[in-house]
């Protein structure tokens, strides 16, 4: 058990790594918020019924507020997919929009 119990968002939660590391989180004594695009892809995680579930798209600054809000400790987990020109500027803008929600809400790490 952790001498602090820290409140996790764990962004890409629907990837491998983000689906590994949520239930070691959980085992570790920590809350875990899991973010997705999609939170129906999480339906059938065996850890499901112990996080908090929240959508959001790094992509789009104003659904992050929310799934930051309370938060110690962000995982940043994810990354573009798509078949986009513009990968890199993608990548790059979510990450600044991940940096910018995570001062807003006062992110510790």
């Amino acid at each position: 058990m952790p001498s602090e119990s820290l409140r996790c968002l764990v962004t890409g939660a629907t990837g491998y790594i983000g689906g590994q590391l949520v239930p070691e989180l959980l085992d570790r004594g920590h809350t875990v918020r899991a973010m997705a695009r999609t939170p129906a892809k999480l339906d059938d995680a065996s850890w499901r019924d112990r996080v908090e579930v929240v959508k959001g798209d790094l992509t789009d600054p104003d659904s992050l507020t929310a799934a930051f809000e309370g938060t110690d400790v962000v995982y940043y987990l994810v990354h573009s997919m798509g078949t986009s020109k513009d990968f890199v500027a993608e990548e790059k803008r979510s990450a600044r929009n991940v940096v910018a929600a995570a001062k807003r809400a006062g992110v510790r790490r």
